[in-house]
């Protein structure tokens, strides 16, 4: 049953770890001969106890192992940098990010960032246009009604927020449509927080999510509960037994407690390997793993662009895509620095507007990206207002649900 040399390791390990806590255990009950209800289990059926409590778990322990290993065989695709929109047909700000970060918790908290980021795609798109007078004035405005098959399931949720905000309006200050958001802070959060699931629903039919993976992760998260559970009800019992005010009880607890006392180091033992497992295990399928590691790809190429290029021909049309998706991940500024060092032509309209023979005009956002108002970039003064648009909205929902 041991011929498996990562099964002897693990057996040799929690033997030594018992003989320890035997030990332990042994000074311990010295204090139990001050009472007369001291029981004892003669250490040869401790011992078979442990023993065989040692081989079952060094088995599971082991299964889970190779379990492991095997979900995460497909996780061999490498790419240092990635020079293109990642299944750009059918990207999304939201969906990128949601892949990127491998459905992190923390994806709440980037919800400003996609809320801004699907703004600026539905610009990029001609769907809407923006008109920064300010700092503080910034005018939205809907130039056509997109069909539905246009936009995805994430963009249209924040599409129907802007057209519902505009109410039948053709435009829309920035000012009124936070206003809007605020009032409808319940619906707007509501909104916002569907996003996951419709994602998650997208990335399921199109495969980039493996059900049966990720129907795995969630068998070992409940396992990893489980085992925290015994061995917490395990420590219990060792509170119990040396709570001085149980004086008949405590030498039963405390006898058990020694004959099963391997079960304290097999029990965290199997609830790390669950959690391990949890945690590197991706949910994604081959095809969504090998999106995962291209978005992250992208990153680092949009982050060490002045180190990875030399000066070359550049294409503004291309950029102002790597744009959107550098607002999600909120690298935007890093980036247009980092295309100021190799390109600083880019940025003055001057020689903007002989690029590719076309006027600046014809650029949904590089126009603002050339454009400063009082010694801010204009692209930033718009993306930092979504954002907030977003944020105030969800802040003022997390303020009435959790305060005291």
């Amino acid at each position: 049953m041991c011929r498996n040399k990562k099964m002897k390791i693990i057996f040799f390990l929690i033997i030594i770890f018992n003989f320890i806590f035997n030990m332990n255990y042994s000074y311990a009950s010295l204090a139990f001969n001050v009472f007369n209800y001291h029981i004892e289990i003669d250490t040869f059926t401790i011992l078979i106890i442990n023993v065989i409590i040692v081989i079952v778990f060094a088995c599971i322990i082991n299964k889970y192992i190779k379990e492991g290993k095997n979900l995460r065989e497909i996780n061999n695709y490498e790419l240092e940098y990635f020079k293109e929109i990642p299944n750009e047909n059918k990207a999304t700000p939201a969906k990128s990010e949601y892949i990127a970060t491998s459905f992190s918790d923390y994806i709440y908290y980037r919800l400003p960032a996609i809320f801004s980021a699907t703004m600026l795609d539905l610009c990029l798109k001609g769907i809407i246009d923006f008109e920064v007078i300010d700092n503080e004035n910034i005018n939205i405005s809907i130039d056509y009604a997109p069909a539905a098959s246009i936009l995805s399931e994430d963009e249209k949720i924040i599409y129907d927020i802007l057209v519902e905000a505009m109410q039948d309006n053709s435009t829309i200050s920035i000012k009124d449509f936070q206003k809007y958001c605020e009032e409808r802070y319940e619906e707007f959060s509501r909104k916002m927080r569907s996003i996951r699931v419709v994602i998650t629903k997208i990335l399921k039919d199109d495969d980039t999510i493996d059900i049966n993976k990720e129907n795995d992760i969630k068998k070992f998260n409940r396992k990893f509960i489980v085992y925290m559970i015994i061995f917490g009800i395990l420590l219990s019992f060792v509170k119990l037994a040396l709570d001085e005010s149980y004086t008949i009880i405590r030498p039963i607890v405390f006898s058990l407690a020694k004959a099963f006392s391997t079960l304290y180091i097999v029990l965290p033992i199997c609830a790390a390997v669950c959690y391990y497992n949890k945690l590197t295990i991706s949910k994604f399928s081959e095809k969504g793993y090998k999106e995962y590691i291209e978005w992250n790809a992208l990153k680092s190429y949009m982050l060490e662009y002045s180190i990875v290029e030399e000066n070359k021909d550049i294409n503004i049309k291309l950029w102002e895509k790597f744009l959107v998706y550098a607002s999600t991940m909120e690298i935007s500024e890093a980036l247009i620095e980092e295309l100021k060092i190799v390109h600083p032509e880019m940025f003055e309209r001057k020689n903007v507007d002989n690029m590719d023979g076309s006027n600046i005009t014809s650029y949904r956002l590089w126009k603002f990206v050339c454009e400063n108002i009082e010694d801010k970039n204009t692209f930033e003064i718009l993306e930092d207002k979504l954002r907030n648009v977003c944020r105030k909205a969800l802040s003022k929902y997390d303020t009435e649900h959790f305060k005291d």
